[in-house]
């Protein structure tokens, strides 16, 4: 299962309760790549428009990391994207922060790793 061009991605579909990886990433041919790589559940949503009797999937989040603020330069990210961060980075801190409530020194890397940008 997965989305993409190859063939063997489209020979099984995506479906509610699925576990995927999402790997954003930038790659100059001949020379280097980066990317992200994140796990995520997929599930049905709720959305405002519908398409007949079929559910929209959308993600959530499995892997709780926050991404590193230091390799972060948010003066290059939109207003959304800075947006998706913060509310990726909540999320994180609220569904994390009860394992750590016991040791101050993680619960402070976690409250700022997971400050708004």
């Amino acid at each position: 299962m997965g989305i993409g061009t190859w063939k063997q991605q489209a020979e099984v579909a995506v479906a509610a309760g699925n576990v995927t990886s999402i790997e954003p990433g930038f790659y100059e041919d001949g020379s280097f790549g980066i990317r992200i790589e994140n796990i995520a559940l997929v599930r049905e949503v709720e959305t405002t428009h519908s398409f007949g009797d079929k559910p929209f999937l959308g993600f959530e989040h499995v892997t709780m990391v926050p991404y590193c603020r230091s390799l972060i330069d948010a003066k290059l990210l939109t207003e959304k994207e800075k947006k998706w961060i913060d509310d990726y980075h909540a999320d994180i801190f609220e569904k994390t922060k009860g394992f750590f409530e016991e040791d101050s020194v993680a619960m402070a890397w976690l409250r700022r790793e997971t400050q708004p940008l």
